[in-house]
């Protein structure tokens, strides 16, 4: 085994309770490793069990789990002996309060996973771009000579369920890193080997502070490296760029820019190259990439960044690289069909990522829309009003609030609001021509509407497929 003998945290009839079982898959991961372990466990959530039932039914033939559902009950955090809390949970809960007040200990799938695992770990963090950083370094280890899994803040990759599926020590886990799973491993002052930080921006404003509290959050992954360890930095954002000063890590740099300093990837002339040791290496052409969006190129940048630190072979690094074209949710095309293109980008959940996606493209009908963060809506609004030719929109706040900055910019702009997605994908035909793209770039939260923003993407391409011609 390539992790410390789990029974040595004793968790064989441990009260524990997990606070928040959602259904992405990490609560039911979470509460399947406990149980195994032979913890007494009481799951509670303030969804019912008709909306989990989904996440429940993977439960059921543990009899040492008790559900608190559509509810929290101050005494299942008074009377524990630990709490579990869920991703999806504010640390200022009332209920985590209790705990605290009790003495109760308070812990993370991310702390606990931290506690557990010893095999190299190559962590992805950023508020936009964490995900394709993450596949495309997962595919480029593919193709070389060493091991690698994948997991994380990605849709049925929950870190706790690596734990039991790596059986070599030397494989690497390329792990993407929420600020909220990074709060996990503050606790236990660890980051992983090799940290990425794509980029600082806004976002969960509607759970942190303030834009310096959530930027500490992800400061996290390189916060508590150590001198051998390596931090590969966005060196054209300059809170992160900032960071290289006070690791203790070997640091390289990404850029869109040339970089005459050693330990960089960088771009030049559509080209990218690698500066280390005294050496300049060119890689590839940008115009070869399979990649949509330019906006994605500093995730290939980082990406080979990390390749180079862990000395792979130029020419795997470059057949990986340009046979890459994305992942789901994320500009991925759905249909084309009649010159019009279907591109579903359901994970596009703050203002600025909704803007790179709509430069993507010439000619765009945007659904958006959604449930509020407390983002500003306005270099968005701007954005539409130049770029976009017709706007449907989604119910909830932050599509309210968008509202409003298109009407400080232009009393008289049009746009149509629908009930549901598939809605918006019918009325998307009334305004569709040829060499239009219909753009799911919600720039908002899910939750109003949907359990997260893959089952809003997974509705958006079902209604797509469907759309008759």
């Amino acid at each position: 085994m390539v992790f410390c003998n789990l029974d040595c945290y004793m968790y064989k009839g441990k009260k524990t309770t997990i606070m928040g079982l959602g259904l992405q898959g990490s609560g039911v991961a979470m509460a399947e490793f406990l149980a195994k372990k032979g913890a007494e466990l009481i799951i509670t959530d303030i969804k019912t069990k008709d909306k989990l039932s989904s996440a429940i039914n993977k439960l059921e033939k543990f009899k040492n789990i008790k559900f608190v559902l559509g509810q929290h009950r101050p005494e299942d955090f008074s009377r524990t002996n630990l709490i579990i809390k869920g991703p999806g949970v504010d640390w200022n809960s009332q209920y985590l309060a209790i705990a605290k007040k009790h003495n109760v200990p308070i812990e993370t799938e991310a702390g606990i996973f931290i506690q557990l695992v010893k095999n190299p770990i190559i962590g992805v963090t950023g508020t936009r771009g964490k995900s394709t950083t993450t596949h495309l370094i997962y595919d480029i280890l593919k193709q070389s000579s060493l091991k690698a899994v994948i997991g994380g803040n990605i849709k049925e990759k929950p870190l706790i369920s690596l734990l039991g599926k790596v059986k070599r020590k030397d494989t690497f886990m390329v792990l993407e890193l929420s600020s909220f799973q990074l709060e996990g491993l503050k606790k236990h002052k660890k980051s992983p080997k090799i940290a990425v930080i794509t980029n600082l921006m806004k976002d969960h404003l509607n759970r942190y502070r303030d834009l310096e509290h959530y930027h500490k959050s992800k400061e996290t992954i390189v916060r508590f490296q150590k001198k051998d360890d390596f931090a590969v930095l966005n060196y054209d954002d300059l809170k992160v760029r900032r960071l290289a000063s006070t690791v203790k890590s070997k640091v390289w740099f990404f850029s869109q820019d040339k970089l005459k300093r050693s330990n960089t990837v960088f771009l030049y002339k559509k080209n990218v190259y690698v500066r280390y040791h005294k050496k300049l290496i060119k890689l590839f052409n940008i115009d070869n990439l399979k990649l949509i969006g330019n906006h994605r190129l500093p995730n290939v940048l980082a990406a080979v960044a990390v390749a180079k630190i862990l000395k792979l072979p130029n020419r795997v690094i470059k057949n990986a690289v340009l046979n890459f074209y994305g992942i789901e949710h994320r500009l991925e095309i759905v249909r084309e069909v009649k010159g019009i293109t279907f591109v579903n980008d359901t994970c596009a959940t703050v203002p600025e990522a909704t803007m790179m996606a709509i430069d993507s493209f010439k000619s765009v009908i945007l659904i958006a829309g959604g449930a509020d963060k407390k983002l500003s809506f306005a270099d968005l609004a701007q954005k539409i009003i130049k770029r976009v030719k017709k706007l449907i929109l989604l119910p909830g706040k932050g599509s309210d609030r968008l509202i409003i900055a298109l009407k400080k910019l232009d009393p008289d702009f049009e746009y149509k609001k629908v009930k549901n997605i598939n809605e918006a994908v019918e009325t998307s035909r009334e305004f569709f021509q040829r060499g239009d793209v219909v753009l799911l770039s919600p720039a908002c939260s899910s939750f109003n509407l949907f359990n997260n923003e893959f089952e809003r993407g997974d509705i958006f391409k079902k209604a797509v497929r469907d759309l008759e011609f």
